[in-house]
């Protein structure tokens, strides 16, 4: 009677194993099915940040209400956009995954809000990326003489 109360506790725990085993699968594979671009490195920089302000050219004035876009070189794929805010600063981060570097990339500025903080002509800027880092560029935009 020993025998047989020994082997069904064996044959009980060798079930709960290979239950067990199944569901830590199952979750190892579910948990795994994220949206693989999420995943980053977590060390040093993630690529590149552009950062700066917008003036006018005239008065050298800030400027709100400037839309920046970050994109590749024919504007057909967009990486980033923003608004400057009141003091007319913005930034602007691409991901590694986004761009291979070294890479060129295209800076433009538009004016959106019309005449709200005066009326700006568009700027495009080409910029050359060779390694992940912090960019400081300041626009400064002619006044639009519509």
């Amino acid at each position: 009677m020993a025998e047989a109360v020994r082997k069904s506790r064996l044959m009980f725990l060798k079930l709960m194993a290979k239950l067990f085993a199944s569901v830590l699968t199952l979750f190892g594979v579910l948990s795994s099915c994220e949206n693989s671009r999420e995943i980053i490195a977590p060390y040093g920089v993630q690529g590149v940040t552009i950062y700066g302000k917008t003036y006018s050219s005239g008065d050298s004035s800030s400027i709100a209400g400037i839309q920046i876009k970050l994109s590749n070189p024919d504007s057909a794929v967009e990486y980033a956009e923003t608004t400057s805010d009141d003091s007319g600063f913005y930034a602007l981060e691409i991901h590694t995954y986004e761009i291979t570097l070294p890479d060129s990339i295209l800076l433009t500025a538009t004016d959106i809000d019309g005449v709200e903080n005066g009326s700006f002509a568009s700027k495009d800027t080409l910029l050359y990326v060779e390694e992940d880092e912090y960019y400081d560029i300041d626009l400064y935009l002619q006044e639009d003489d519509e």
